[in-house]
């Protein structure tokens, strides 16, 4: 390590309390109860939905059987998470790209058909098949830049985000946990 990446004590230090910090946030989530998770505010559930489904897909192994509601669940927040980090390019370049045939259906699930409508646009008028993303794969952030630019991703983010803005994805996504709420348990 060079001086330029070594980390100060005091780097060090934080970064340790956010992890400790974190992992108690997560035990906290995954200790709640399906009557504690329904006292939630929409936001509150969607939030801890979204933790408790990071979590499960961190730890599940290949035989693990998850319900509908979960996968569509699933499908919804490795979108939200990647899209938030980085537009809809970071979602096709990223792990995400895998769950891309199913994102329009999932939105549609949720409730959020303007926001499926949106993407299956974007995907039709540039001829991208979510069924193979491959070509938008990226190791690198040289190579996700270049990625960025073969399509109006910039464009495509700026109206979803105004979308989310006027029909927030969070109270939908609540809606259809609380509908299938024994599927989160």
């Amino acid at each position: 390590m060079t001086d330029e990446t070594r980390l100060t004590p005091q780097q060090e230090e934080a970064l340790r309390e956010y992890v400790a910090q974190q992992a108690e946030a997560q035990r906290f989530i995954r200790s709640l109860t399906l009557p504690q998770l329904a006292a939630l505010s929409d936001r509150e559930l969607f939030d801890a939905v979204r933790l408790r489904l990071i979590d499960e897909a961190h730890t599940a192994d290949e035989d693990t059987v998850i319900p509908l509601a979960r996968q569509v669940m699933h499908v919804i927040v490795a979108f939200y998470d990647e899209f938030r980090s980085g537009g809809l390019c970071l979602f096709f370049a990223g792990a995400g790209r895998v769950l891309a045939p199913d994102l329009a259906d999932c939105l549609i699930e949720v409730g959020a058909e303007d926001h499926a409508e949106l993407l299956t646009a974007f995907m039709n008028v540039h001829g991208v098949n979510p069924e193979d993303l491959e070509s938008f794969a990226c190791t690198s952030t040289a190579q996700l830049l270049e990625t960025s630019q073969r399509l109006p991703f910039d464009d495509f983010d700026r109206t979803f985000e105004d979308l989310m803005k006027d029909q927030p994805l969070e109270p939908l996504c609540a809606a259809y946990i609380r509908k299938h709420f024994p599927e989160f348990a």
